[in-house]
């Protein structure tokens, strides 16, 4: 599980560095100089390179895991990282419930407010993931079979809503705060890191594509839709 982990953080990280070097190419267009276009450009192929290989490991650690979701990244990164948090999520949870029981943990310290026992922290867990499939999941892809991006980013931020409930934190903070407790500790670690984690990159397809689906062009920025022209936009 550690391993999907980093993998997922790589796909984020190389997300990140990706929409950078964009923004260092659209910059470095403006400018009369062809070298700084062209070190911009070679940055922004190798951030690509580094993003794909990530991407590539979480595929192949997809696969693994159910050889369908592993097929999925190919419609949507997106929708696959959505059911690898979940897995994740899950998966740590159950962690948490095996490790929280070792001699060397005291339970008490865990628990606040109506989270009185690892127990009540799985209901709350499974209730808002069932809730968030019950409200997305069978809008994710529309009737064409396509994928709805704004129903994906909808989900992502129901799955990190999660991390907000205050009693929850507190267990998560608590856990990490005693390395003495490894078994806690990691799982803890982990479940505030997916948490927080998301990977977005689709809307930014239109900035480079030369012919953009209208769809991306109006998730992106004012300032980027200007550069765009009008006819373009509803093509």
């Amino acid at each position: 599980m550690d391993v999907l982990v980093h993998t997922l953080r790589s796909v984020r990280h190389g997300a990140s560095e990706i929409r950078y070097r964009q923004d260092a190419v659209l910059a470095e267009l403006t400018s009369p100089r062809a070298m700084s276009v062209a070190i911009a450009t070679v940055q922004l192929h190798d951030a690509v390179d580094s993003f794909e290989t990530a991407v590539g490991h979480l595929q192949a650690i997809a696969a693994e895991l159910d050889c369908d979701l592993g097929r999925r990244m190919i419609a949507s990164l997106g929708e696959l990282v959505l059911h690898l948090r979940v897995f994740a999520i899950l998966s740590q949870i159950e962690q948490l419930a095996q490790a929280i029981h070792s001699a060397d943990v005291e339970i008490c310290a865990l628990f606040t407010g109506r989270l009185r026992s690892i127990g009540e922290v799985s209901a709350l867990v499974y209730e808002q993931i069932t809730r968030m499939w019950l409200d997305y999941g069978h809008l994710i892809r529309a009737p064409g079979g396509s994928i709805r991006r704004d129903v994906v980013r909808e989900a992502h931020r129901a799955l990190t809503l999660i991390g907000s409930d205050p009693d929850f934190m507190y267990v998560l903070r608590i856990g990490m705060a005693h390395p003495d407790w490894p078994g806690v500790f990691c799982a803890c670690a982990n479940l505030a890191e997916l948490l927080a984690l998301t990977v977005d990159l689709e809307s930014d397809a239109a900035r480079f594509q030369a012919n953009p689906d209208p769809e991306l062009i109006d998730d992106l920025p004012a300032s980027v839709r200007a550069g765009i022209r009008r006819d373009e936009r509803k093509r």
